[in-house]
């Protein structure tokens, strides 16, 4: 990212933290692109076609995530991860530890289901694939072009997609694609997570019920 998007993010973000209700980690759910399909949490839902999902603004990363390889008889372990807010510059990879494997650079965004079945749900979608990291980089691009043009709207409202293409080596290769629809304010973000908290109020209330009867 250039110094003045960097700077400009810098300005949303302190300008936007009072308003801005934060989506943390996504409730400890992650959405997945994997082998050319959008799924999340544990057991691996699929994201319905039509599905809109908004973007928040305040929920860029960026860092590093490392895993074991075969050399070290330890594929696919995670072995470290440290991110930073996108106004922050990406940490140096000479800065980061030694490990029985590879750092690989990571980007995340926060995503809220504004239609269908999985309305209100909040996620965390980190990627450290090319194919990732250009929608990652996209979506910003888009963002700080709405805040340049003054624009109430701030928060993408998009579309999740895939594509393809053949690579030499690897054969068939899926990459996401994140389509935008249109803009919501943070006042329409905001309403949806307070209503998604208040559902989630009930069905905690509902299960609590449940348990004291028995």
């Amino acid at each position: 990212m250039s110094n003045t998007q960097m700077a400009n993010m810098a300005d949303l973000a302190k300008g936007l933290s009072q308003s801005a209700k934060t989506v943390a980690s996504g409730g400890g759910n992650f959405m997945k692109f994997a082998k050319g399909e959008w799924t999340w949490g544990a057991e691996e839902t699929e994201v319905e076609e039509d599905a809109l999902w908004a973007i928040h603004p305040n929920g860029f990363q960026h860092g590093w995530i490392a895993w074991g390889d075969k050399a070290h008889n330890n594929k696919g372990t995670k072995l470290g991860e440290t991110m930073v807010t996108a106004t922050e510059p990406l940490p140096f990879e000479a800065d980061l530890p030694t490990v029985e494997g590879s750092w690989a650079q990571q980007v995340t965004m926060q995503l809220v289901c504004l239609s269908g079945m999985d309305k209100g749900v909040k996620l965390s979608f980190n990627s450290c694939s090319t194919g990732g990291r250009k929608a990652y980089a996209d979506i910003i691009n888009a963002v700080v072009d709405e805040i340049n043009d003054g624009k109430d709207g701030v928060c993408p409202a998009v579309l999740l997609g895939t594509d393809s293409y053949k690579h030499k080596e690897h054969g068939k290769v899926y990459v996401p694609v994140i389509t935008i629809k249109s803009w919501k304010t943070l006042a329409d973000l905001n309403a949806i997570l307070d209503a998604a908290d208040d559902d989630e109020q009930e069905e905690k209330k509902k299960v609590e019920k449940k348990t004291t009867k028995k």
